[in-house]
């Protein structure tokens, strides 16, 4: 299993950016140093969850961030080096590596 390479972990939650842009908040959260970002928009519908991952995979390969997509191996799959956050209730770990 592939290890965080950081020790801060951001959550994002574009509801809780008090009015800012999620992408602005997570610039600002690069700028600070190495980073795990753990993109969980659980609402999205999939092809606006595939753009938002897309521009944030964009941000965070520029500033050597992890990106981590909550429980959505498929739009992990879609973008290079991304990895995938599973829940408890996900699909089990061996057959999501498949």
């Amino acid at each position: 299993m592939p290890e965080l390479k950081s020790r801060l972990l951001v959550v994002t939650d574009r509801r809780e950016t008090k009015g800012r842009p999620l992408l602005s908040v997570l610039d600002h959260a690069m700028s600070g140093g190495r980073l795990a970002i753990q993109l969980r928009e659980r609402d999205l519908p999939t092809q606006d969850l595939l753009a938002l991952a897309r521009d944030v995979a964009a941000r965070a390969q520029t500033r050597n961030a992890q990106l981590l997509i909550n429980d959505r191996a498929d739009v992990a799959l879609t973008l290079e080096g991304a990895g995938v956050h599973l829940r408890a209730s996900s699909l089990p770990v061996s057959v999501t590596r498949r």
